[in-house]
Parts: structure tokens; sequence; C-alpha cells
């Protein structure tokens, strides 16, 4: 251990990836924070002033697998019906779990993906899954376009003269301008909310990974340009690496002596002011480093890696990332997926909805595949 350091020595060379909604503008401009980009980006992930990379290509794969599928459905270029007939075939229990949740009867399938959305008008009020609530005025709109099928009226009782419920389905373009606290219903908002509901299941029946961490904006997915995703290798010219208990030693430090505790208050405290300093906002470094010698960390020649089952690597000084090049491009990872696949028995094409295609320990996190 080097003594005047700030954390462990950064093994220089080390390749990383990071996933990009803008493949082009990255190999061509560099990298740049989101807040250096005016806040624009379709990934969410960690703070605006640091750039997140990853040690494990097969994460920014899983991540761009992701944002494709999810901007072809919130484009209705994919479907519910897409997804759940692949899905049967990679991950049969997620995939009924989700049908089960979400309800989605073949019928509902159907109509969703045909740009069709329900809609109900009751007299105590309601709102329920893939329906939007009328008023009075809304209702006699809708039924007077000619456009809502399958109507039901419901009545209370066998001698009631009014329906006290009335339902039915029309066009998602219709609908949209009556949606309350709803995502455009243009923007198909189910298939998204579905996708995600798949992916939580999936891992949790240890069938595919979960990047659980794209941004809610469907407009910002609708307008993704799927040729854009992809993923950039590059290096990072840092000294120091500021990283908790589990994992410094899954990346194979030495961490004899350290307790966990510690480490982790200060991987924290580490973050926190780096972050500062980039922000100028000027708070004193107060980190309690578990090691005497450590000093205060400096963007300028730190980075912070978190495990948090994607093997992350946060950058808060964009000058220190270097060697940038496109590692792979969509159709690289559509085809690489689709070989994964193959290999354990099942048939996707690569063409069509690839999911992420392996489990969610890493080699950095826990071990194993």
């Amino acid at each position: 251990m080097q003594r005047n350091a700030r954390g462990f020595t950064w093994p220089k060379g080390t390749k990383v990836y990071h996933a990009t909604t803008a493949l082009r503008a990255v190999s061509e401009e560099g990298f740049k924070t989101r807040d250096e980009l005016g806040g624009r980006h379709a990934t969410g992930g960690g703070p605006s002033t640091s750039i997140s990379f990853t040690l494990d290509k097969r994460v920014a794969q899983s991540i761009c697998l992701g944002l494709r599928a999810l901007a072809l459905g919130t484009r209705g270029e994919l479907g519910l019906g897409d997804l759940i007939i692949q899905g049967r075939d990679i991950a049969p229990d997620a995939t009924d779990a989700m049908i089960k949740e979400k309800r989605l009867t073949p019928e509902v399938v159907e109509r969703l993906d045909n740009g069709l959305y329900g809609f109900s008008w009751r007299r105590m009020g309601w709102r329920g899954e893939f329906h939007v609530e009328l008023d009075n005025e809304e209702l006699e709109e809708v039924l007077a376009s000619g456009k809502a099928i399958n109507v039901e009226e419901k009545f209370a009782s066998s001698g009631a003269t009014k329906p006290h419920v009335i339902e039915g389905w029309a066009p998602a373009e219709m609908l949209g301008k009556y949606a309350k606290y709803q995502e455009p219903l243009l923007l198909h908002p189910w298939f998204y909310d579905a996708y995600n509901h798949f992916l939580a299941m999936g891992e949790g029946d240890k069938k595919v990974y979960n990047p659980v961490f794209f941004s809610t904006s469907l407009e910002a997915m609708a307008a993704q340009d799927v040729d854009d995703i992809g993923i950039i290798e590059a290096e990072v010219g840092a000294d120091w690496l500021c990283s908790g208990y589990q994992e410094a030693q899954d990346l194979g430090y030495d961490v004899t002596g350290m307790y966990g505790v510690d480490m982790s208050d200060w991987t924290h405290s580490c973050e926190s002011h780096l972050r500062d300093v980039v922000e100028e906002r000027g708070y004193p470094w107060r980190g309690r480093p578990p090691r005497r010698e450590w000093e205060e960390p400096l963007p300028e020649d730190t980075v912070v890696y978190l495990a948090s089952g994607m093997a992350e690597l946060r950058v808060y000084n964009p000058q220190l990332v270097t060697d940038v090049r496109v590692a792979e491009n969509m159709d690289d990872i559509l085809f690489e997926a689709r070989d994964e696949w193959n290999d354990r028995g099942k048939q996707v094409d690569e063409n069509a909805l690839a999911w992420p295609h392996f489990r969610s320990k890493t080699p950095y996190v826990g071990g194993g595949s």
C-alpha cells in the first residue's frame, strides 16, 4: 500500500465500458457529464456530475438491450405480444408472473398492440389497469365518436334503469387527452411497465439480468435512435480508487486489517466530497479513512467503485477518460445476445426482442455468471 495515497492504487490500463444512447457523439467528441450535456440523458444512473462506467461488458450489453427494447416498445414497433412470446421461451415463470401481475389476457394484449386503450365511467369514480377514467362529458364525446368498441353497461341491480358502470375500448390517440396523471398513451406506457416487471421477476427467477436504472421519460425513449445505442470502451487515467470493503476484496485488493463499516463510511464520504468539489460547494473533507495515511480525495486523480450488482465505476473528472473507442454497436450486441441464448438452448432471432442474457452476479460482484 502506497503512503500518502487517496485510496487504493487504481490499475491503469484497465478497460472500462459505458452503455450510451449517443454512440456517434461520444466516439467523436468524448465524454461529458450529464450537467455538461444540459441534463439530457436516457439511461438514468448516478450523479449528474459524474460519468458511470462498468468493469463488466455484459452489464453494458444488458443496458443497451433494455434501452433498445424500450425505445421500440414505446414507439409501438414492439408489442406486448412480442414481449410475451419470446419471454415465455426464455423465462416462462417470470413471464407468467408478469402476465398475472398485470392481468394481461390475450384480448387485452391484442387490443393494446392494435393501438386501443380502455376507458371507464363509474358513478363512484375508479381507475383500473389499462383504463382512463372519464367524466360524463368525456364519456359522451367518446361514445359519439363511433370509434369505441366492446362497450359494456353494468347495472347495480336488476331493477336499475341507469348503468352504474360503463366500460369499453377506444383508440389511444383519442383517449390520451383525457388521461390524468399518466404518460401520453401514444407512447405505450404499458410496454415500459410490463418490461420492467418482467426484468424484475426474471432476475428473481434467476433467468435474466436486470439493469434497473432506465430513464422514466417515455418521450426520450420514443425519440431514441436505436442505431445510436452502443458500448464505448475506454481507460481511466486515475491514480487512486475509493472502494468499500467487499468491493475492494472482489477487485483483488488486500483488505487485511480494514473493517467493512469504516470502509463503507469512507467510500460514501469520498464520493460526497468528490461531488462537492466538482459542484464547487466548498465543503471541507470530513471523511475518516480506514488508513491514517490516506489523504483527501480529489477528482483530479480519484475514482469511485460501487459494486451494486453493476460493477460500476464513477469518474468525476472527464479528462481522466482516455483511449475512447466504440467497442460494440447495436448489431454486435444483438448478435452476441442471440449466440448466448442459443448456447443455452433458446432460439432467439437477433432482429427480434433480445433479453439481457446472464444472471445478476458478475465476476466483480460475488463471482459466478
